[in-house]
């Protein structure tokens, strides 16, 4: 309670003279009522109060001034008014009511002005109250002593009452810093028991809060010169946690981050500092702001950031002052979390990429160990164990050459002490069984902080099958050009072959002497023993037949890289793969493809790794173009100049120097494309590349036994003669010639053209009943003459023999399954001649 005495002596003195005035307030109400109507106590009452109140200005302050006697004098005092409230109050009843009214007035004014005009108001009230029921000539002396009255009520009731404010302002005030302190107490333990940057900020920010009332109280992290600001913690929304915010929206933490110094904005719509941004924050309705730094030092860690509550009002001094000394205060602790964050950080990030090496060195496909300067064993992978059969255990601390079996490997260590590393490096590994493997390995010097050699990092893979696989295919590319060679002399033995059998046939049938029979039988004979030589010849040209399936070209593409991959990658050149997923399957002899592939791959590393030290990539990319499979091996090496472009694909041309490549692998690779019914072609620049390009057609299940069909020609029948007209189409006279008599003497009408350009313009001019047509030929070949003559001359479609030295040719097995063709192999047998031409006349 707010005592009426206060040990100030001016206060105490402003005191007695206010209740004096009140008695003599009262006094003059009594004087006024007269003796009749107040009587002798309320006369004794008002000396009473007169005497005690100059008796309180000459006693001792110490004795008067407790509560126990303030509460007394105060219950006077009431009684004192109610006292003055009777004697004016007969036929009075305003004065009650205007004096409860001047009571409240004073006693809940806040401010001078204010109660000032209140009070003059009631009085003004109550005079015009009183005037209207008040008559006689003793009215106006009888206002003015109530009037006096109130005046005194609100003068002495006002003076408490500020006393009481004033107190308690005080008080509050007290409890304010105390509670300040206490908080800031409560900040300095609470972020000095945590080392959690998070929770730092969260305790910052909440206590702050509980003591300035803002709407929003953040803590900004910066974290150096050029990084963005964040957001760490806001005590409206604890979830949040680095926040990034763009400073261009924020000048207000911009200019308190530059200048390091508190940026206190009293009215947002009227500082010119917020002039971009006032709209939005308009819109947020945030009335002040306020910023305090964070800093440690010369280090700038971030700032306090406080928007107040949407009422207008602005922070006040002791705010600002409260929240500089908590920045203050906390900047170490913040620091010190910070340091602490980003040694967390860091060890995350080391123990993160130690677990990532860890899975990189667990699951690589390639054996990785490292040693120490000793050569003993530091680490062992998981594909290491695989390939050795021991024990990561078995093997930590144990020599590197326990695992080599060659005896040659001294010089590797010697060069490996001297800090050269080895790359490609052959050797033999022995495993935990016993047996040995080959192996390709790397080795690399590791060195420490000083640059010095601290030891090895070995990778290798196990190339036992690669090897093997290469030999079989470097076995196979032999043999392959080998049967070209063969197949071509075979194909051109056939030709003169047919003229020796034939001419020795009908010499024969023409000469019944003894004499010529039997010279003209042992040439017969050795033609026929050439023909056998030479189906030999053709049959060890191509080893064996394809052997063709339903195949999907993209599991061929990825087989081969599977098997080269290694190699690509040991010589740093990425493999780009862009496969259709949607690519058809077709018939396809897996082997010869991918010799094809393995080919077109090493001839585009080659040409990479002259072009050095350019990076190197090889993309292989798969489509299908409308019933043709398309598949391309580009490069970016050397490239090739038009005339090394034009001559890419003969048999022993190569560009590499010598001992390094026999020129027979884009010959053999052509062949086996052809045999394949496709097509293959280059493109290349000097200096930017080179793409090489496979068409394959896509062949269904009904084709697969296409081949044994064309390997041999169906069985005829004995059929009536018949004659008729024969168009015989070669390139190779002696064969025209002799088909001619052959024909001839069979009675038939014989015409000759010697490629199917000139055999087109007669069959368009004239009729015939029967062509007998050579396969291979310049300018137009029997394939292509077949189908124009069919469109100009439908009736013929059964009516075509075709005569080839070659059966084995893929495409040309194909084409003759396809069209049912009937077939006569060289060298020519007459009876076979004159059989199958009578028997397709006969039909007519």
């Amino acid at each position: 309670m707010q005592r009426i005495f206060s040990p100030n002596r001016e206060k105490r003195r402003n005191t007695v003279l206010l209740r004096g005035l009140l008695v003599v307030a009262v006094g003059g109400l009594l004087v006024d009522a007269g003796s009749a109507r107040t009587g002798t106590a309320a006369l004794a009452v008002v000396v009473a109060f007169a005497v005690s109140d100059l008796c309180l200005a000459f006693v001792p302050l110490r004795r008067v001034a407790t509560h126990t006697f303030e509460l007394v004098v105060g219950a006077a005092d009431i009684g004192l008014v109610a006292l003055g409230i009777h004697l004016a109050g007969t036929g009075r009843g305003a004065l009650p009511i205007s004096c409860l009214l001047m009571v409240l007035v004073v006693a809940l004014g806040s401010q001078r002005a204010s109660t000032v005009a209140g009070a003059a108001a009631v009085g003004a009230a109550h005079s015009w109250l009183f005037l209207r029921v008040a008559s006689g000539a003793d009215a106006g002396r009888e206002l003015a002593l109530q009037i006096l009255f109130l005046c005194s009520v609100g003068l002495y009731y006002g003076f408490l009452t500020d006393g009481i404010h004033r107190h308690r302002r005080r008080k509050e005030a007290e409890q304010l810093e105390h509670r300040e302190m206490s908080t800031l107490l409560e900040v300095l333990e609470a972020i000095s028991s945590s080392l959690d940057l998070r929770d730092v900020a969260l305790n910052i920010v909440t206590r702050v809060a509980q003591i300035v009332p803002a709407v929003r109280c953040s803590l900004l992290y910066v974290g150096g010169p050029g990084t963005p600001c964040h957001v760490l913690a806001s005590h409206d929304n604890p979830d949040i946690e680095k926040f990034e915010i763009d400073l261009a929206k924020y000048p207000e933490v911009r200019r308190a981050l530059e200048t390091r110094a508190p940026v206190i904005i009293g009215d947002v719509s009227a500082d010119p500092l917020m002039a971009d941004v006032r709209d939005r924050i308009k819109a947020l309705d945030f009335q002040s702001i306020m910023v305090i730094p964070l800093t440690f030092g010369e280090d700038l860690l971030g700032s306090l950031f406080l928007r107040s509550a949407r009422a207008k009002r602005s922070f006040s001094e002791r705010e600002i002052q409260f929240c500089t000394a908590v920045a203050r205060a906390s900047a170490s602790a913040f620091k010190r979390a910070l340091l602490h964050r980003e040694v967390a950080d860091a060890l995350n990030e080391q123990r993160s990429t130690g677990e990532k090496l860890a899975r990189i060195l667990n699951h690589s496909p390639d054996l990785i160990l490292t040693t120490d300067n000793a050569g003993r064993i530091a680490e062992f992978n998981q594909e290491a164990e695989r390939t050795s059969g021991y024990a990561r255990e078995e093997m930590i601390e144990r020599p590197v050459t326990d695992l080599l079996a060659d005896a040659g490997n001294g010089d590797l260590l010697r060069r490996l002490r001297t800090g050269g590393a080895v790359s490609d490096h052959a050797c033999r590994l022995r495993k935990k069984d016993g047996s040995e493997i080959e192996m390709e390995v790397r080795v690399a010097v590791l060195k420490n902080d000083g640059g010095e050699a601290a030891g090895s990092v070995w990778i290798g893979r196990d190339v036992t099958d690669t090897r093997a696989t290469q030999q079989q295919l470097m076995q196979a590319e032999k043999l392959s050009t080998m049967g070209q060679v063969v197949a071509g002399v075979a194909h051109e033995l056939n030709n003169p072959l047919t003229g020796v059998l034939g001419y020795s046939q009908l010499l024969m049938a023409r000469h019944h002497d003894p004499a010529l029979s039997a010279p003209l039988e042992k040439i017969r004979e050795s033609a026929q023993r050439c023909q056998r030589i030479v189906k030999s010849l053709l049959a060890f040209a191509r080893v064996h037949k394809p052997e063709r399936k339903l195949l999907d070209v993209n599991r061929i593409v990825e087989k081969t890289l599977d098997m080269r991959g290694y190699q690509l990658r040991v010589n740093d050149i990425e493999v780009v793969r862009d496969l259709d997923p949607e690519l058809p399957s077709t018939l396809l002899d897996f082997h010869q493809i991918q010799q094809v592939l393995l080919n077109l791959i090493a001839n585009a590393e080659h040409a990479i790794l002259s072009a050095r030290p350019r990076p190197g990539r090889v993309m292989i990319r798969t489509r299908d173009a409308d019933g043709i499979i398309r598949i391309e091996v580009a490069d970016n090496g050397a490239g090739m100049p038009p005339s090394t472009l034009a001559r890419v694909f003969d048999p022993f041309f190569t560009t590499k120097p010598e001992g390094e490549g026999t020129g027979l692998g884009l010959s053999v690779s052509y062949g086996i494309v052809k045999e394949h019914g496709g097509r293959i072609c280059a493109e290349s620049r000097e200096g930017e590349g080179s793409t090489f390009m496979i068409e394959l057609p896509v062949l269904g299940p009904e084709a697969e036994g296409s081949l044994e069909v064309a390997d041999r020609p169906p069985a005829v029948a004995s059929r009536t003669a018949a004659s008729g007209s024969v168009l015989v189409v070669d390139d190779e006279p002696t064969i025209v010639e002799l088909l001619n008599e052959i024909l001839e003497e069979l009675g038939h009408r014989v015409d000759t053209a010697a490629n199917g350009e000139e055999a087109c313009d007669k069959v368009s001019a004239g009729h015939y009943d029967l062509v007998i047509t050579d396969v291979r030929m310049p300018r137009m070949d029997g394939m292509e003459f077949y189908r124009r003559a069919l469109s100009m001359r439908p009736e013929l479609r059964n009516r075509v023999i075709f005569i080839t030295g070659d059966l084995m040719d893929a495409k040309i097995g194909q084409f003759l399954a396809d069209h049912q063709a009937r077939i006569i192999p060289k060298p020519l047998e007459i009876s076979e001649v004159a059989e199958i031409v009578q028997e397709i006349l006969a039909s007519t």
